[in-house]
């Protein structure tokens, strides 16, 4: 199982990721994860894991039907990106 939590920016991304791997007491890259633009920080045991909106397309790309995420949650939606 695993979550997406899309946010509209890079740094949006990476400092969600951050606050909630602190706050579950987890290392970052390990429960708790991000992928942005050329740099992934995850592993096979990420559960959670903030995006952008650029990588949700991507794996779109990849995978049509999103199989490899059980949840999808839009934290913000940027004016552009709709």
């Amino acid at each position: 199982m695993m979550i997406a939590c899309i946010q509209p920016y890079s740094i949006a991304a990476i400092s969600a990721a951050a606050r909630v791997a602190e706050e579950m007491h987890v290392k970052l890259g390990d429960e708790v994860g991000y992928s942005i633009r050329f740099q992934d920080c995850s592993s096979d045991r990420t559960i959670i894991m903030y995006i952008t909106v650029e990588m949700l397309l991507k794996g779109f790309l990849a995978y049509p039907n999103l199989l490899s995420y059980s949840v999808l949650i839009l934290d913000e939606a940027d004016e552009r990106t709709l």
